[in-house]
């Protein structure tokens, strides 16, 4: 659980993902931004909630959807992410070299 509404992301929550252990978290922008819809989300503000969203998960109620996140974070998918970023200003200033020679 993290119910941090104001801290950065940490990458606490996508190791508990690669665990495959239910999480649930704030929903804080930054939580939303990098990790989708795919967790289970409690109001920052609202206890109620957040007791709801334990309940549910000890009731075996919520079904985890950690695979389309694993997915999306997997090594593979960011050392192609992470190459192409590499990749893209030399293949700009390639194509502006090579325009001018």
């Amino acid at each position: 659980m993290d119910a941090s509404i104001f801290e950065g992301f940490r990458m606490i929550l996508v190791e508990a993902i690669f665990l495959n252990k239910s999480i649930i978290i704030s929903d804080a922008y930054i939580h939303r931004e990098i990790l989708g819809d795919y967790l289970l989300y409690f109001k920052g503000d609202n206890v109620d909630d957040l007791i709801e969203k334990l309940r549910t998960i000890l009731n075996g109620d919520y079904e985890s959807q950690n695979e389309e996140i694993k997915n999306k974070y997997s090594i593979k998918v960011l050392k192609n992410r992470l190459i192409r970023y590499i990749e893209s200003p030399f293949q700009f200033y390639l194509l502006l070299f090579n325009k001018f020679l």
